[in-house]
């Protein structure tokens, strides 16, 4: 589903404000981007440069699951795929990144989780993954 069609399912809701639009909005935008795909990250950076502490943690943990290869979205350069009221979401404090999403869903706690089970559910998600280092 499009982002602009989740929105629209909305209308007529009660109108969330602070931290619940945010989210809000957040959820919705990033189900319209993962939604189809095996496994798509939220980071600011890329794997092979990370732009900060966790989304070099995040990098370092999937490479741990033997992922090499993941769609990102670096939130720190969104680009043309980010609508322009949302370009700025990722620095709100509601928000926490690095976010991964398997087959348009939130993995809550992924870097949480060790590194077998990790390799389990993206595997599970069809990604394609390598050795395990």
């Amino acid at each position: 589903m499009a982002f602009a069609d989740h929105l629209l399912l909305q209308v007529g809701a009660p109108v969330p404000t602070g931290e619940e639009a945010v989210r809000d909005a957040w959820a919705s935008f990033a189900h319209s981007v993962t939604v189809g795909k095996p496994a798509v990250i939220f980071m600011r950076g890329t794997l092979g440069a990370p732009a900060d502490r966790s989304s070099l943690e995040a990098a370092a943990r999937l490479r741990a699951a033997g992922c090499r290869h993941l769609e990102v979205v670096d939130v720190s350069a969104p680009g043309a795929n980010v609508p322009d009221g949302l370009a700025n979401l990722p620095d709100s404090a509601h928000l926490t990144l690095p976010q991964l999403y398997l087959s348009g869903a939130a993995l809550e706690g992924w870097l949480d989780l060790p590194a077998a089970e990790l390799r389990e559910r993206l595997f599970a998600a069809g990604v394609a993954l390598g050795e395990v280092p």
